[in-house]
């Protein structure tokens, strides 16, 4: 991850929950819950949400599985700064790359990356480690953008090649970082061509896409 990248999402620390409620009207909250469900957790299991980011997803998990061990990890000591005033000691908020993650083989039992796979400089590298820390039967969920079809598809367009920039030039004086997420999301692979780097990447037994909101979104659950 490059320096630039790391800077970019410090300084978006602070306004990063307004970030994600902008870029997807406020859905990515459903959304999560969407993809915590389909995890499956069980009492006492070990979670990690990697890009935690200020730790909304990590937050809910524990909300809503309170035996669990919660770990989130972030490679932005700023985004973990705002995660850790945000709730107790219950969450091990950790600072880590998600290419190396600092964990030992087969510890994990399900693994999340909310919109957060797109910023890695290897997808592939990056699905080979959640492989290596899995357990056997582990999962991994990952939420991230899409591109919708039909007549969502000219107003998406819209929305994030000017909108987007604009509000977030309007909301936080940061036009430059909303361009960037823009362009990461629409020129990130999304439903066949995500699964199918998915599936070559690593030696995952089962998996599957679920599509959100026209296809603005996707959830993508994998079986080790």
């Amino acid at each position: 991850m490059s320096e630039a990248v790391r800077d970019m999402f410090t300084n978006l620390a602070n306004n990063y929950d307004l970030t994600n409620d902008i870029f997807s009207f406020g859905m990515h909250r459903s959304w999560k819950t969407k993809a915590i469900k389909y995890a499956e957790i069980k009492e006492n299991e070990r979670v990690l949400d990697i890009a935690t980011g200020t730790g909304d997803l990590a937050i809910e998990i524990s909300k809503s599985h309170p035996k669990s061990e919660v770990i989130g990890l972030d490679f932005s000591s700023g985004m973990l700064d705002v995660a850790r005033k945000r709730t107790d000691n219950s969450i091990e908020f950790i600072e880590g790359d998600a290419l190396d993650l600092p964990f030992d083989d087969n510890s994990i039992n399900k693994c999340f990356i909310s919109y957060g796979i797109r910023n890695v400089d290897s997808t592939e590298k990056c699905l080979k480690e959640i492989y290596r820390i899995l357990k056997p039967n582990g999962k991994i969920v990952i939420l991230e953008t899409g591109t919708p079809t039909g007549i969502v598809y000219f107003f998406y367009r819209l929305y994030t090649r000017f909108g987007l920039p604009l509000l977030g030039k309007f909301l936080t004086k940061d036009k430059a970082s909303y361009k960037y997420l823009a362009e990461t999301a629409n020129n990130y692979p999304f439903g066949k061509k995500f699964v199918d780097i998915f599936k070559n990447s690593a030696n995952f037994q089962k998996v599957e896409s679920k599509r959100l909101f026209f296809g603005s979104s996707y959830i993508y659950i994998g079986t080790k």
